[in-house]
C-alpha cells in the first residue's frame, strides 16, 4: 500500500524485550507497572513479550494506535518477493469478528492504513478521542493480530490490487532509479528486494504461504503498540490488558536472518532504458546501521547536500544547470544501510555530465572539507523537522515506530541528541570513509584506478547504548481543547484591521508554545488575473528568495535557526503564507512573513532555479495517468477561453507558460496587482489575541500599492459528452474517469443531500466505487469521487476517477459508468446514509483539531463571511437528511445530465 522504502526502518526481530524491563512469556498478564520513561513517553512490557509505548496529548482531540510488527521484506524467502505488503493488503479485509474493516473505520471518521517495509509493517489508525473509539481500536488491532481471514479469494480480488500497485511504481522514473540501485548495490543481502515485490511472486503466492507467514510473525511478542494522543494512561493500559493480554505466542520460536553483505569491492553501474521524459542518475553508498555513531552525520547529508540555496548538490548541479533537482535518501537501518542521491534532469542536461559532476561532489570531501557554517546549517535545518515531527502526535508515534525497528524506540533521541552536539570535524571523518568509489553504485560506470575500499562496523550493542538513557530535554503539552464549530467560535477573537483587512485569533496553549498563521491575500479582477496562474507561483516561489533588507540566504538560517517555516503559495488569484513557528519567535517570523509580502526583490539569479524547479515538476506529469486524466476533466467541466482565469490548461501548455515566463514578468505582476486591498489573518496556537493582532496590525500598516479586489465571477457552463482518450506510451498502469458540471451553490436546499450522495458513491475504500473496482473485482488501487461546490457562485464539479492497469481499462471504465448509474437510478439507503453522515462530522471535527488546517478554514470562511456556527448548521442540516430526500437531489439533478469520459495509458492507436 506504501512508496517503495518509504522511511527509515529497521527490523525489530533482534530486539529483546529485556530492552523494555521485562523478558517474553507465552501467556499475557497486566503491563509492568514501573514503565521505563524517556521525556514524556512511557513504555511497559505484557508478560507475553508485547510491548506498548505510550505518549499522551491532552490537548489533541485525536488519538492514534500504530501496531507495529517487526517483520518485513527481509524475511521472505525465494519465490515470496512482496509477500509481507500482499499480507498486510489482506489485513483490511476482515476477520469473523469484524467482516467489513473499512466500514467500521468510516464509521469513526478513522484515518487509516498502513505501510511495509524492509524490516516492519506498521496499521495505524487515528480519530476523535472517545471511549468507543478507544475500546475499538484496540479490539480490532487485537483481534486481527491472530484472526484475520488470509483465505484464497481474498488473495484473488486483492493481488490484483497490489499488482496495479507495482505496475504504478514501475511508471515513476524516481522509483525505478532508487529500485535499480538498490537491487545493483546489494549482492546477497535482501535490503536490495523492493519490498513491493516481484510480479510473477504477487501473482503467483500461495495462500498456505501467506498464511503460515501471518500465524508465524504475527505474534505478541515480535509487536508493539504505540498509542499516541489524548488518552488517560490508566484507562487505556487496562484496556491493552484486556484485549492483549489472553493472546498467546505460536510455540515455534523467531530466529533471527543472518546474512550480511560483503564490503563492496569496486564501483558498478545500473543503467535503464525507459521510455520517459526525464533522464536521471544516481549513486548508492553502503552506510553503517542506526544505531552506530556514524549515522548522525550520515542523516546530516540531507540539508548538507539538499537544502536550498546553500546544499552542496543544490548548488553543484541544480543552480549549475545540470539536474532539475535532487533527492537525497539516507537509509539508515536496522542493518547496515545506504545513502542515495538521485538527480531529476530536464531536456537538454547531459545525464554523463550531471553524473560525473554528482560522484566529484560526493566523493570530494578530502579537497572540500565539511566548514564549520555548514555543520551549523544542517543541524539546524534538521533540529527543526525533528522539533516538527514531536509536536505532531501522529507524526512522533510513526518516528517512535520507525526508531523501534532499527533496534530500539529510544534511539530517536539518542539520535537528536548527537545531531545536537555533532560537528564539522565530526562529519568530515564519517563522509571520507564511506564515500569512495570502491563503495559506489550509479547510474553509469565511470573507471577508477586503486580502488579504495570502505569497510561498514558492526551494529553495536543497543542495550547498553540506551539502557541508563532517560532523556534530554521537557517538552510542553498543551491544553485539552474541546475542537468543535461551538467551543472554537467561543474562543475566536475576530477584529477588522482596516477596511477590507480581517483578523481571527484563536489563543489556546499548544505542544511546545505552537502557533499556525495563514495570511491570504486577495488582489485584482478577472482581467489582470486572467492567464497569469504561472506567473502567480513563480512569484510565489520568489518571495523567500530575497528582499530589501534580507538575502535568501539569510531568510533561510534565521527561520532554521527559529525552528520555524514559512511557506508561501498560490492558486486561484490568492496568495498566500503559511506561518508555523512557537509562542516566542511568533513576533520574529511575522515581521519576516511582512518582509517577504512587502519589499521582494525577486533576485534574477534566484529566478532561474525557481523556474527550474516548477518545470521539473510541471514535466514530471506530462506523461502520468492519473495526471491526465483529472487534468482532462477539469478542462471538460470549465470550458473557458485560454484568455479566460478560468481556463485549465494542459500539463503540457502549464509547462510552455512556466518556461515562457521571465523574471521582468513575475516583478510586473507583483508590483501592478499584489496589494494589501483584500487581506484575511489568521492566527491559531499559543498567543496573546493582544500579540497577536499587534503583529497582525505591523504587517499591514503602511501597505498599498496593487490593485483593488474585485471578485471573479464564474458562470455556469454546459458540459458536453465526450470520451477523451490519452496515451501514455510504456507505462503499465492506466487511469479512467467521469465528469460533469452541476448548477449548484454549497448554500442551495439539496447542497447537503448532493454531498452526502457523492461521499456514499466514492469516498473510501468502503464507498461504492471503492467496494466494486477494488473489493469485489481487484481491478483499482486508487479510485475517488469529489464534488467541488461553489461557495459564491453556483458552480460545482462532479470528477471520479479510477487507477487500473491498462488490459483492464474497459473492465475499470464500465464499472466505473454502472456505478454510476445504479447510483442515480437506486438511490442510496438509510444505512448508507447514516454510516456517511457519522464518518464525515468526525472527519470534519478531526480537521478542527489540526491548528493548521483551522487557520486555514478561519482565513477562508472570513473571505466568505462565514463564522464556525456554519459549520454547526451544516451538522443541523445533515442530521434532517433521510434517504428519501438524498435520493431526491440525486435524481433531480443528475437524470439527465451529461458526463465527460477520459481515459490515459499505453493504449494501441
Amino acid at each position: 500500500m506504501k512508496p517503495f522504502f518509504l522511511a527509515p526502518s529497521l527490523a525489530l526481530w533482534i530486539v529483546s524485550t529485556a530492552l523494555m524491563g521485562s523478558s517474553p512469556a507465552e501467556n499475557g498478564s497486566r503491563p509492568s507497572s514501573t514503565p521505563t520513561v524517556v521525556e514524556d513517553v512511557r513504555a511497559y512490557t505484557l508478560a507475553n513479550g508485547m510491548r506498548v509505548l505510550l505518549n499522551p496529548d491532552p490537548a489533541s482531540s485525536k488519538v492514534a494506535f500504530l501496531m507495529v510488527y517487526f517483520v518485513g521484506s527481509r524475511h521472505e524467502g525465494l519465490g515470496e518477493r512482496g509477500m509481507a505488503h500482499l499480507l498486510e493488503h489482506l489485513l483490511f479485509k476482515g476477520s469473523p469478528k469484524f467482516p467489513d474493516p473499512a466500514q467500521e473505520l468510516k464509521e469513526r471518521g478513522a484515518f487509516s492504513n498502513a505501510s511495509t517495509w524492509t524490516d516492519r509493517t506498521i496499521y495505524f489508525e487515528e480519530m476523535v478521542s472517545t471511549s468507543e473509539n478507544i475500546d475499538f481500536a484496540l479490539r480490532f488491532e487485537a483481534d486481527r493480530m491472530q484472526n484475520a481471514l488470509i483465505g484464497d479469494p481474498a488473495l484473488a480480488s486483492e493481488m490484483t490490487v497490489v499488482r496495479n500497485e507495482f505496475e504504478m511504481k514501475e511508471s515513476d522514473p524516481l522509483e525505478i532509479v532508487l529500485q535499480s540501485l538498490m537491487a545493483g548495490g546489494y549482492t546477497w543481502h535482501p535490503y536490495g528486494a523492493a519490498t513491493i515485490g516481484n510480479r510473477s511472486d504477487i501473482e503467483r503466492v500461495p495462500g498456505e504461504n501467506l498464511r503460515r507467514f501471518y500465524k508465524h510473525f504475527y505474534r505478541p511478542s515480535n509487536a508493539m503498540l504505540i498509542v499516541s494522543g489524548k488518552f488517560d494512561d490508566a484507562d487505556v493500559l487496562n484496556r491493552i490488558d484486556t484485549h492483549f493480554s489472553p493472546l498467546d505466542n505460536p510455540p515455534a520460536p523467531l530466529t533471527p536472518t543472518w546474512t550480511e553483505e560483503p564490503t563492496q569491492d569496486g564501483s558498478r553501474l545500473v543503467e535503464i532504458c525507459r521510455d520517459i521524459t526525464q533522464a536521471s542518475v544516481g549513486v548508492m553508498y553502503h552506510v553503517p546501521a542506526r544505531s552506530h555513531p556514524d549515522a548522525a552525520a550520515i542523516t546530516l547529508l540531507n540539508p548538507l547536500l539538499s537544502d536550498v540555496p546553500w546544499g552542496r548538490l543544490q548548488k553543484g548541479l541544480v543552480a549549475a544547470g545540470l539536474a532539475a533537482q535532487v533527492n537525497i535518501l539516507p537509509f539508515v537501518m536496522e542493518e547496515r544501510g545506504a545513502l542515495l542521491v538521485i538527480a531529476t534532469l530536464k531536456d537538454g542536461q547531459n545525464p554523463q555530465k550531471a553524473l560525473r559532476v554528482l560522484t566529484e561532489i560526493m566523493e570530494g570531501f578530502a579537497n572540500a572539507p565539511v566548514t564549520s557554517a555548514e555543520a551549523r546549517r544542517a543541524r539546524a535545518s534538521w533540529l527543526s523537522q525533528l522539533t516538527s515531527t514531536r509536536k505532531n502526535n501522529l507524526s512522533f508515534a510513526f518516528a517512535l515506530a520507525d526508531a523501534a525497528s532499527c533496534g530500539d524506540w529510544r534511539l530517536w533521541f539518542l539520535e537528536r541528541d548527537r545531531i545536537k552536539e555533532i560537528n564539522a570535524e565530526q562529519m568530515q571523518s564519517v563522509y571520507v570513509r564511506y564515500f569512495v568509489p570502491s563503495n559506489r553504485t550509479a547510474a553509469l560506470l565511470l573507471p577508477t584506478k586503486s580502488p579504495l575500499r570502505a569497510a561498514i562496523p558492526p551494529r553495536p550493542d543497543i542495550g547498553s547504548l540506551v539502557a541508563t538513557y532517560k532523556g534530554t530535554e521537557e517538552f510542553r503539552k498543551g491544553e485539552a481543547f474541546d475542537a468543535t464549530p461551538a467551543a472554537i467560535e467561543a474562543r475566536t477573537i475576530r477584529t477588522e484591521l482596516r477596511p477590507g483587512v480581517r483578523l481571527a485569533v484563536v489563543p489556546k496553549r499548544t505542544a511546545g508554545g505552537a502557533v499556525q498563521a495563514v495570511i491570504a491575500v486577495r488582489s485584482g479582477d478577472e482581467a489582470a488575473l486572467a492567464g497569469q496562474d504561472s506567473i502567480g507561483l513563480l512569484a510565489a516561489g520568489m518571495l523567500g528568495r530575497g528582499t530589501r533588507t534580507m538575502t535568501f540566504q539569510e531568510r533561510s538560517d534565521e527561520l532554521d535557526a527559529l525552528q520555524s517555516t514559512i511557506f508561501p503559495s498560490y492558486q486561484g488569484g490568492v496568495l498566500s503564507l503559511a506561518v508555523s513557528t512557537d509562542r516566542k519567535n511568533f513576533a520574529r517570523c511575522m515581521e519576516i512573513a511582512a518582509d517577504m509580502l512587502r519589499n521582494p526583490v525577486f533576485p534574477d539569479s534566484e529566478f532561474q532555479a525557481v523556474q527550474a524547479d516548477q518545470a521539473a515538476f510541471a514535466a514530471s506529469q506530462l506523461d502520468q495517468p492519473l495526471t491526465l486524466v483529472n487534468n482532462a476533466l477539469q478542462r471538460a467541466t470549465s470550458p473557458f477561453g485560454a484568455q479566460s482565469m478560468f481556463y485549465v490548461p494542459t500539463p503540457a501548455e502549464r509547462l510552455e507558460r512556466i518556461k515562457a515566463a521571465t523574471v521582468q514578468d513575475v516583478r510586473a505582476f507583483y508590483q501592478r496587482v499584489i496589494g494589501p486591498s483584500n487581506v484575511q489573518i489568521a492566527i491559531v496556537g499559543d498567543i496573546e489575541a493582544t500579540d497577536a493582532e499587534a503583529q497582525a496590525r505591523r504587517l499591514v500598516d503602511g501597505w498599498s500599492g496593487g490593485m483593488n479586489f474585485r471578485r471573479p465571477v464564474r458562470d455556469p457552463r454546459q458540459i458536453s459528452k465526450e470520451r477523451i482518450v490519452i496515451r501514455t506510451p510504456d507505462k503499465p498502469m492506466a487511469a479512467v474517469g467521469l465528469a460533469t458540471a452541476l448548477s449548484l451553490k454549497d448554500s442551495d436546499a439539496d447542497a447537503e443531500a448532493l454531498l452526502m450522495a457523492v461521499n456514499i458513491l466514492g469516498r473510501g475504500l468502503h464507498s461504492r466505487i471503492g467496494t466494486r473496482l477494488r473489493g469485489k473485482e481487484g481491478l483499482s488501487y486508487d479510485s475517488l469521487a469529489t464534488l467541488s461546490m461553489g461557495k459564491l457562485d453556483s458552480v460545482s464539479t462532479l470528477i471520479m476517477y479510477a487507477s487500473c492497469a491498462k488490459e483492464n481499462a474497459d473492465k475499470a471504465a464500465a464499472a466505473l459508468q454502472e456505478e454510476v448509474d445504479r447510483w442515480i437510478r437506486d438511490g442510496i439507503t438509510d444505512d448508507e446514509l447514516s454510516t456517511a453522515r457519522k464518518g464525515y462530522r468526525m472527519a470534519v471535527l478531526a480537521s478542527f483539531s489540526a491548528d493548521d488546517v483551522l487557520a486555514d478554514v478561519l482565513a477562508r470562511d472570513m473571505y466568505l463571511g462565514r463564522t464556525m456556527a456554519w459549520y454547526d448548521r451544516l451538522f443541523q442540516r445533515l442530521d434532517r437528511l433521510n434517504a428519501a430526500s438524498v435520493n431526491d437531489a440525486l435524481r433531480h439533478r443528475f437524470s439527465s445530465t451529461s458526463f465527460a469520459e477520459a481515459r490515459s495509458g499505453d493504449f494501441e492507436k
